[in-house]
């Protein structure tokens, strides 16, 4: 075998492999044995007629075409071993130069390269802004306001109520290819106070258009939206709002007392209620900032590092994000074409435009942490990783409509399966502790000291690469709302973390 390497910018090599000729005369001969036993031949048992015989009855490209296949099948690996390349992927056939000798020519794509830049260099200051008591009172006021009763008042608006109203939305200068009725007719209700409606739906202080209307009376405004707007379709576009008062409400709220703290939960006294407050909005503060530090901190990491990968490697991130967003839409009893209907969008479109650049960012974060995990040694040791397995597969067995294993071969495919998510999840979580200790100045490097050559009872192995899950999730939301492709706004769409 005669092996030809060509490095291509794409990040894949084309190999010219140049075989013996006898090579695929002998692979023709298996070729037409295999013809011989799946179709049936007048006169012979199957796998009995002779190969000139198969030859007149299926011709001689047939016979041919189908040792390719088999010689391929074959050869591929030995070809990989002789050209010295680690694939990212399988490769593809990309022309046959010759026949005789046998000559083909495959596109293989590279196992993606990363060079790390001197990530150690990385300086970030972590302050992370400590929980206030007002932070609490607005979580106890939200919590109170779901148990308010609201009594139907024959009086204008005031602040504080509740306002049902019809309203519709007209755009002031439709494109040629837009529909004008840009809100179709609905009804919603808006709390008249701050903040509270929707994060400002249709627009920051709508609300206050609202105070003082009474039950039937109509109203017109007009809001001239920026790039800021809460639902990327209103974007620089002037709407003229048309809106009519169903009915006025007061609402009425329950005093926050113990009383009140016992209808929440089991809670006894007020205090116990917002101590608990306190501590659920110090674990989420602090995940949440963590969470957006480790991501500065990453990409920091990506822009300082040359990263090469094929384009077949990036091919299988956009169908991995795909697949994240499908399965969220299902959550949703919605599929991939009733919300690109629902958004106006060409799937190749969207693809491209929201899909292929989140693609990227998750495969280029996951690429230097992996490599930054091997380079700093992170190991995983058995204990931990047998402890991860063992609680994921009890609370897996235990979750309510969860289908259990049918056989043994199936609870085995199963603990492989969460054994490798493990292994990822928890190698994720050292390599971004230690990167965050960098960061923050406060990593000090131990010197390895040698000791006399005694292992450990439970050695540590080296772990797999991480998987490239849950660092940046599509997220969707609720259809009737259309959130934004960024997770601060309303409309379903890509995060990009």
């Amino acid at each position: 075998m005669k092996i030809e390497k060509e490095y291509l910018d794409n990040h894949q090599v084309k190999v010219v492999a140049e075989f013996e000729p006898e090579l695929l005369e002998n692979f023709k001969r298996q070729a037409a044995r295999r013809i011989s036993r799946e179709q049936k031949i007048p006169g012979f048992r199957p796998g009995k007629a002779p190969y000139e015989i198969i030859r007149r009855n299926f011709g001689e490209e047939a016979i041919e075409q189908q040792a390719i296949e088999i010689m391929l099948d074959d050869v591929y690996p030995k070809v990989l071993d002789e050209a010295e390349i680690k694939p990212s992927g399988p490769g593809a056939l990309d022309k046959i130069s010759s026949k005789n000798p046998p000559i083909f020519e495959f596109l293989i794509p590279l196992a993606p390269e990363v060079k790390l830049g001197d990530y150690k260099t990385i300086r970030l200051d972590y302050h992370l802004e400590p929980v206030v008591d007002k932070d609490v009172d607005d979580v106890l006021q939200n919590i109170r306001s779901g148990y308010g009763t609201a009594t139907p008042v024959e009086r204008a608006a005031q602040e504080g109520d509740l306002v049902s109203i019809k309203i519709k939305g007209l755009l002031i200068n439709p494109g040629e290819d837009e529909d004008p009725e840009i809100v179709k007719e609905m009804t919603r209700q808006v709390t008249m106070e701050a903040g509270s409606d929707d994060r400002g739906w249709p627009y920051a202080d709508f609300w206050k258009e609202v105070l003082g209307l009474s039950k039937d009376d109509q109203k017109t405004v007009t809001h001239l939206f920026g790039e800021d707007a809460v639902f990327s379709r209103f974007a620089n576009k002037e709407i003229e709002f048309q809106f009519s008062v169903e009915n006025v409400k007061e609402m009425n709220y329950p005093e926050m007392d113990d009383a009140f703290a016992t209808s929440v939960g089991d809670y006894k006294t007020m205090q116990e209620l917002r101590d608990a407050v306190f501590e659920n909005l110090e674990h989420s503060r602090t995940d949440e900032y963590e969470q957006e530090y480790m991501t500065k901190i990453v990409d920091q990491l990506v822009e300082m590092s040359e990263i090469k990968y094929s384009s077949n490697t990036l091919d299988e991130e956009v169908e991995q994000v795909l697949s994240s967003l499908e399965q969220d839409l299902g959550n949703q009893n919605l599929d991939i074409q009733t919300y690109l209907k629902y958004r106006n969008l060409e799937k190749e479109k969207f693809i491209e435009d929201e899909i292929k650049p989140v693609a990227i960012k998750r495969l280029q974060r996951s690429l230097v942490l992996d490599e930054a995990a091997q380079k700093e040694g992170i190991e995983i040791g058995e204990k931990e990783l047998q402890e991860s397995v063992t609680n994921t597969m009890t609370q897996l067995l235990n979750t309510p409509g969860f289908k259990k294993p049918a056989s043994n071969q199936e609870m085995r495919k199963l603990t492989s399966l969460v054994s490798y998510d493990s292994a990822s999840r928890i190698l994720n979580q050292k390599i971004q502790d230690r990167l965050s200790l960098i960061a923050k100045g406060e990593y000090v490097e131990t010197a390895s000291i040698e000791t006399p050559a005694e292992q450990p009872d439970e050695p540590a192995p080296k772990a797999k690469k991480a998987k490239r899950t849950k660092k940046e999730t599509v997220k969707t939301g609720e259809p009737n709302k259309i959130p934004e492709t960024d997770s601060t706004t309303q409309e379903p769409g890509v995060a990009d973390a």
